[in-house]
Order: structure tokens, then sequence, then C-alpha cells
């Protein structure tokens, strides 16, 4: 999202320049006829989850949302863990924020179904920034996290996964065993976003990204036009609210 924070500083607002962002993509969406009311669609869908956003810090200047959860919960452990992820686009760089204690506690607590695949490494987007301990991650026996991305590159390799823990665990495999070829990870996706974040605007940009996929391979296998834009949230909602 426009703002950033981690598990030890504040919530700041970072601008995000949206009309950018979608001046870059018309290069490739903008040969369908509905793009100018799909783009108006996204544009003020974002501008309204973003104003929430600075509503928000507006009202607990110098908070952290990952404290505040804390706190109220009583939260037992001293670091409440996220995961942040900059997903870097013509406009600037939108940051997701994910809640790994969130999606650690449906997991383990079996509240939510979280199904268990093996992941091709090649798909798996890995942050090579990761140091670890060799003695103690490989000790770790726990699954990592994996969530299904949308328009995610590792140089210039499509990712369709982004691991959001257990990086560490993954990075202390492979040098174990330098030939490995496929990672048991929980694998979150779709089903999964209600809970995943910490504010409603990063749902949303993945709905978004997801839907880019979409209306790129409607046009690059020539789809009907019509099948393009009834996947789009702009015709779904519509519907909804009829």
């Amino acid at each position: 999202m426009p703002a950033y924070f981690n598990a030890g500083t504040p919530l700041e607002y970072r601008t995000f320049d949206y009309n950018a962002y979608f001046d870059e993509l018309q290069k490739t969406f903008g040969v369908l006829s509905f793009y100018k009311k799909w783009k108006d669609f996204w544009i003020n869908t974002f501008e309204f989850h973003d104003q929430k956003i600075k509503d928000f810090i507006k009202e607990h200047p110098g908070s952290n949302p990952a404290r505040e959860y804390m706190d109220k919960k009583n939260f037992d452990n001293q670091v409440y863990e996220i995961y942040v992820f900059e997903y870097v686009t013509p406009g600037g760089s939108f940051h997701l924020h994910f809640d790994i204690e969130k999606m650690k506690y449906v997991t383990y607590k079996k509240q939510r179904s979280v199904s268990v695949q093996e992941i091709p490494l090649h798909e798996l987007f890995v942050d090579p920034t990761t140091l670890y301990i060799k003695d103690k991650h490989m000790q770790d026996e726990r699954l990592p996290f994996a969530v299904e991305m949308y328009g995610l590159q590792n140089g210039d390799d499509p990712c369709h996964y982004l691991c959001v823990d257990g990086n560490k665990r993954i990075q202390s495999r492979i040098n174990e065993d330098p030939n490995i070829q496929k990672i048991e990870s929980y694998v979150f996706d779709i089903n999964h976003w209600d809970f995943m974040f910490f504010f409603s605007l990063d749902e949303y940009f993945m709905a978004f990204t997801r839907e880019l996929q979409i209306l790129h391979y409607c046009i690059r296998t020539n789809r009907p036009e019509r099948e393009a834009w009834e996947s789009t949230q702009s015709f779904l909602q519509a519907q909804y609210h009829e």
C-alpha cells in the first residue's frame, strides 16, 4: 500500500501515483474498449481506501497496527511478526503487509482450510537477502507459508508464489541440497485474503493484480472482449448492486 510500517516502526504514508501507473498500463490494456471505465473504477477504489489509510494515520499518529493489535489482545510474544513485500510499479512502490501472526493462528488452529502443496522452487520467490543460521534453521521443520501472487517476477522469470514466512528455512534447505526442486508449503490464495492483511487497500491491490493477469491472458489469446469485461470487479460489483 502507499504506506509503510514494520514490526518496530510507526505507520507512515508514502505517496503513490495511481495515474502514472495507469498511464503505463494503458500501453497494454488501452486496446480494450472498456479501458477508461475500468481505469476509473480502480482509481476511485484505490483512492477511497487510500484515504482510509490517511484518516487512520491522522486519528492515530505515531501508531503501529501490529503493536496496537498486540496491546488489544494481550499478545504474549515480544514481537508481532509481519512480512512486508515491496511491489514496484511505474506509480511507485506498493508495500504489501502480510499479517503473519494471524495467518499462523488461522492455520494452526484450523479455523480455515489452508492446503499443503509441493511448489516448484523456480515458481517461488524467496527473499535473496535472507540470512540464516544453519544449525537453527535446519532443525526447524515447520512448513513455510507461500502466497499465490500475480505479475510477480524474479529477474526475467515469473514467480507464482511469494514466501512470506520460512525464507530462512528454505534457504537452509537449498544450501543443504542445491539440487532440491520442490518445497512443501502451506499455500494461501484468494480464499484467504480477508485475514492476510492489516488494511483493505492491500486486499484490493491483490484483486487488481489478479485482474491484470486475467485481462492480459484474454488479450494475448484473443478471447472475446465481453469475456474480459465480465471478469472485472467493475462489472461484478455493478451486477451485485443491481
